[in-house]
């Protein structure tokens, strides 16, 4: 998705509850937007999955029909797909079993169908930390070559506010443009926001000083030169969104969290650092903080020149 409607969408499912929300909220997107949907199952334990075969199929395994074996664990995961769809009463989506490592055959999927958003749950807000070390989600806003929505079960799937962390790097303007997009399609209201660090600039020689009156002249200079840029972001909005833009001090992953609850926000929109090579596999320090303890839900926008570690599949 890069400031347009996304057009082929991923929804990752483990049958949880908290999956139950992402494919909610990947139905929403795709009824607004008219976009194709795909829900994908991994199968990463494939003993587990053997011992609850039928003894027909576990013995096409042991006598060495490989193939057909992994056939067989495909249909019946399709089945378990379409029975899930069925019983959230969702039409019209595609169903797929991949064979795998979670998040490297997602991000094969991505690669092989062109898909432009993929969208994972996650848990509640007090396990955030403990969810996001090592998780499926967490290595896919790495290493996904595409936009990755992931949702919280305490967030509507109609988002009503979004906040846009703004930063004036190089994937500044693609966030905006996605923020408006989504905004455009739900109606939704847009907080543009830019943080500074007095504590950062005091050591830069910036600020001399953290009296009441050097921060009082900071925030005077900040709102000069920052609040014309901000403006100039809103350009890149659709007219009929409403825009609030606000210029905060302080630490900027701590500024951004502490923003979403009192703010009702519902999802907060960043970037990752884009370079080259094996650049896919950081987020940022302060996306990074961010995601661990986020309020609302994310969406995690890929700056032009990101790279993927992980290729396209060499076989599909």
């Amino acid at each position: 998705m890069s400031g347009k409607f996304p057009t082929k969408i991923l929804v990752a499912t483990d049958f949880s509850e908290v999956s139950k929300l992402a494919l909610r909220q990947a139905v929403a997107i795709k009824e607004k937007s008219g976009a194709e949907l795909t829900l994908v199952h991994a199968l990463e334990n494939l003993k587990g999955a053997l011992e609850r075969l039928p003894a027909e199929s576990r013995w096409k395994l042991v006598s060495g029909n490989i193939d057909e074996f992994e056939n067989d664990l495909r249909a019946k995961t399709n089945q378990k797909l379409e029975e899930f769809l069925k019983s959230e009463q969702i039409q019209g989506v595609t169903t797929k079993t991949l064979v795998g490592k979670a998040a490297i055959e997602l991000v094969h999927e991505v690669h092989a169908g062109g898909y432009d958003l993929v969208v994972a749950g996650t848990v509640g807000a007090t396990a955030m930390r403990r969810f996001f070390m090592g998780s499926v989600a967490e290595q896919l806003l790495r290493t996904c070559p595409c936009a990755v929505w992931v949702t919280r079960p305490e967030n509507v799937v109609t988002p009503r506010k979004i906040l846009v962390p703004v930063d004036f790097s190089e994937v500044t303007e693609r966030i905006v443009e996605n923020a408006g997009a989504i905004a455009k399609l739900f109606g939704s209201e847009i907080i543009l926001l830019h943080t500074y660090d007095s504590e950062v600039l005091s050591v830069l020689g910036v600020l001399d000083g953290d009296s009441s009156e050097n921060l009082a002249l900071l925030a005077k200079n900040m709102e000069e030169e920052v609040g014309p840029k901000l403006d100039e972001l809103k350009k890149l909005l659709p007219a009929e969104v409403t825009v609030e833009t606000k210029i905060l001090r302080g630490d900027a992953a701590t500024v951004i969290n502490e923003l979403q609850e009192p703010d009702d926000v519902d999802v907060t929109i960043m970037g990752t650092v884009g370079r080259s090579g094996m650049s896919g596999l950081l987020l940022g320090n302060t996306a990074e903080k961010v995601l661990r303890h986020s309020h609302s839900s994310l969406l995690v926008v890929k700056p032009a020149n990101f790279v993927s570690p992980i290729g396209p599949p060499l076989v599909r």
